[in-house]
Formats: structure tokens, sequence, C-alpha cells
């Protein structure tokens, strides 16, 4: 499940944390293009990991939105104590669980769309198997959307975003164990949600 969960690398592992340094440092000397870099760098981590804790793909479009222009007014604000990356997913994750709280407070939280845009490419696989996938993707959004926030943006970094446990390490802001813990609980919280839905059955995501 780990490798279909995710399909894309982390901007950990794309771009070195010196080099967010040198573009915010440009910004706040009057670079303006220096934060759109910024963004396009991290749109798409900063969308899954707000679509892992909200599972509504619109919603999660409006909250990264408006996650950057968070970040944007706050920039100046950024401590060099942590990562950028580690900055902005954490702006992301309090964002996304305002929103999911909102959401709950309102009961009408919308039928859960996680997955549905980081499913595996059908353009060369069977008929069947897309099927079969796309059933399998719709049963574990069902699953996830039962579990608390907190629990879902464990999970997305792990399974969305592939990371290790040290890399959620500065991301979670505590220590390997405490991540630990914490993924433990998450796990135990998607297995209890899908035996709800599923009368018992185990979860085909071993890893889980």
């Amino acid at each position: 499940m780990a490798a279909r969960w995710n399909t894309a690398s982390t901007p950990g592992a794309n771009a070195a944390g010196s080099d967010d340094a040198a573009l915010v440092q440009r910004y706040l000397a009057g670079d303006g293009a220096a934060f759109d870099l910024l963004v396009d760098r991290y749109r798409a981590f900063v969308y899954r990991v707000v679509l892992g804790v909200l599972p509504n793909i619109e919603e999660a479009r409006d909250i990264t939105q408006e996650v950057f222009i968070q970040a944007f007014r706050g920039i100046r604000r950024f401590r060099h104590d942590s990562q950028f990356a580690t900055w902005l997913y954490r702006i992301a994750v309090n964002r996304a669980l305002d929103a999911a709280r909102a959401a709950s407070r309102r009961s009408r939280l919308s039928s859960p769309e996680l997955l549905s845009e980081r499913s595996t490419s059908t353009a060369e696989m069977r008929p069947e198997d897309a099927v079969a996938e796309a059933d399998e993707a719709a049963q574990v959004r069902a699953a996830l959307a039962l579990c608390k926030p907190q629990h879902r943006s464990v999970l997305a970094l792990k399974y969305l975003e592939d990371l290790t446990i040290e890399e959620m390490v500065p991301l979670l802001a505590c220590s390997e164990t405490a991540v630990k813990v914490r993924l433990h609980r998450a796990r135990k919280a998607f297995r209890t949600a899908w035996s709800q839905l599923h009368n018992g059955c185990p979860s085909p995501a071993e890893e889980l």
C-alpha cells in the first residue's frame, strides 16, 4: 500500500534546506520571484499534506492557497532554526486541522475523496486491474475519513510522502520514539475504521 499511496517524491528529496534558506533571503532582500520559486517547489507537497488531513479535493485546493497566503504574510517572522519545509508543513497541518474541525462542527463534511488524484496511472493497466485498484482506493478513503485528522496527517506523511521515521521527526517536532507512538496509534485507528466498514475483515494494507 505504501507504494500505491505515494506517487511523488517529497520536496526534501529534491531540494536542500540551504537552497530554501537562500530563496527566503533573496525574497526578504526584495526578489519577489524567489517566493514564487518556493511556491512552485512546495505546492504539490502542501496539497498532499492538506488532502491527507482534509479528504475533500476542492476544499484541500482552497486550503493549499490559504497556506501559501499565510506563509507569504508571515515569512518575515520565519526563524531559521528550522527548515523552511518544516515551517511550511506546520502551517499546512494547522490550517487543515482548523478546516477539518470546522467541517465537523457543520456536520457536512463532503464524502471522502482522498487518493482520487493520486492513484496510479491507468493508461497501461488492464481494465479489470484499474477497476480493482479504484475500488480499493475508495475503501481506503472511506476508512481514513473515519480516523481523526491528527491520525490522517501522520499516515499521510508515512504513506503519501513515503517518509522515514527520521524524516518525520523535524516535521512533527518530536522524538523518534514519539513519532513511532503516533504512527502506531494512527495505524491502529485505521485498522479499527477498516474493521467497522468491513465487518471485521482485515485491511489489505499489511503494513497498516
